[in-house]
């Protein structure tokens, strides 16, 4: 759906930039920045269940707390775009990563508008992105929160971004 103009202009959007070393978000509009490690500590609960303990520089303490709790106790780190020919290796953990991520970014409020958000890509890997990628990387983001999303493979500047989204 189409928005006016004039709503457009109050609405959040922000860039995306997803890599194996970080996960970062900034405000197109207000410049304001946040980043962290793309890391997920990921515990097995009593019943045998996975749960995400920590994301982010936080992940690997908060592993070492829960495997210091005694017998019974696993779990590991994961990055969840650590794969050497796809874009992520777990949708699961990534959309969780990315919820997190947006979740932190926007900070809390009793009112806050879902932003638009422009995904950047690493460069191309051999033979480019599959269709099968690019979908599921937009469905993770819009599922993680986003209203819009919009792909970027290419090197852009934030106002080239932020004019794609205005077309």
């Amino acid at each position: 759906m189409k928005l006016p103009g004039w709503l457009q202009r109050w609405l959040p959007v922000w860039r995306l930039d997803l890599s194996p070393t970080q996960i970062r978000l900034r405000d197109l509009r207000t410049q304001a920045e946040w980043s962290a490690l793309p890391e997920i500590a990921i515990g097995a609960t009593a019943g045998g269940h996975n749960q995400v303990l920590a994301v982010g520089a936080d992940a690997r303490a908060k592993l070492a707390a829960h495997l210091a709790k005694g017998a019974g106790a696993t779990g590991e780190v994961v990055n969840p775009f650590a794969h050497p020919r796809s874009l992520f290796n777990d949708f699961q953990l990534t959309e969780q990563l990315i919820k997190f991520a947006l979740h932190q970014f926007q900070g809390r409020s009793l009112f806050t508008a879902a932003p638009s958000v422009v995904v950047s890509l690493p460069p191309d890997p051999d033979g480019g992105y599959t269709q099968v990628e690019k979908r599921a990387c937009s469905e993770l983001v819009k599922a993680a929160g986003a209203r819009e999303v919009r792909l970027c493979i290419v090197s852009a500047t934030d106002q080239q971004m932020l004019a794609s989204m205005a077309a």
